[in-house]
């Protein structure tokens, strides 16, 4: 849907996409992701280290450095100036992916296996962190509560199918291709997302400045002058 307004003689349209609001944006999306991400590290890379390695502590080892990882990527994303946006987030889901497309290449020998468990790890942290982040920076007051049991609802719904899913991939296709199959899919959604959530900051940018200028024609620029629906003009007592 659109809204459109005259103002002056100049024309105006704002594009109002249900999808490039940020909360549904990032919990739609990361629900997509996680159904495919979920099973692949509980499933897959067990599966996959066992039997290309066959011993069952290199197992232990690779889970071990992925772990690890993770905790660190956590605690360095106090102190890194990490991005923590919408768009960011569906990169980093993007790299997700894409490390998932390469684990069949990597994965023969064990110690580029543990660098890339170290790399997953610590994009992981960066995942885990962006998501509540973003729910609770772009959500209004009155819809946090609401954001979190939605996003929980769909990221457990996700986690329950992921196993099924992916052991449905598993033994329809070899290891390997379920891994390009799992990282493609996650990649394709996070691509899709990113392109949504860059117009939607467009949209945003291209709402405020109108914003101001139908304010600023009023008179004084103050936050009263201008009105919370889509349909933003100045009233008449707010005219100095």
């Amino acid at each position: 849907m659109s809204h459109i307004r005259w103002q002056r003689g100049e024309f105006y349209r704002i594009n109002r996409v249900h999808w490039g609001d940020p909360t549904n944006l990032t919990i739609i999306a990361s629900g997509f992701c996680i159904l495919f991400v979920g099973g692949t590290l509980g499933i897959l890379i067990p599966s996959f280290v066992k039997t290309v390695h066959v011993d069952e502590w290199l197992v232990e080892v690779v889970i071990s450095c992925f772990s690890a990882s993770a905790v660190c990527g956590s605690l360095l994303c106090s102190r890194v100036n990490v991005r923590l946006e919408p768009r960011y987030l569906m990169l980093y889901w993007l790299v997700y992916g894409a490390m998932f497309m390469v684990m069949p290449i990597v994965g023969g020998t064990f110690p580029f296996l543990c660098v890339w468990a170290i790399v997953v790890g610590f994009v992981g942290a960066l995942v885990d962190i962006a998501i509540p982040t973003v729910i609770q920076l772009y959500s209004s007051p009155d819809r946090v509560g609401s954001n979190f049991s939605f996003f929980s609802t769909v990221a457990n719904t996700g986690e329950a199918v992921s196993g099924p899913l992916v052991g449905l991939l598993a033994a329809s296709l070899a290891l390997g291709p379920t891994f390009v199959a799992v990282g493609a899919l996650v990649a394709a959604v996070a691509g899709i997302a990113y392109v949504i959530a860059v117009q939607g900051t467009r949209d945003r940018g291209e709402a405020a400045t109108i914003n101001e200028q139908s304010a600023s024609l009023c008179g004084e620029l103050r936050p009263e002058a201008i009105t919370d629906g889509p349909d933003r003009r100045c009233t008449d007592d707010t005219i100095t």
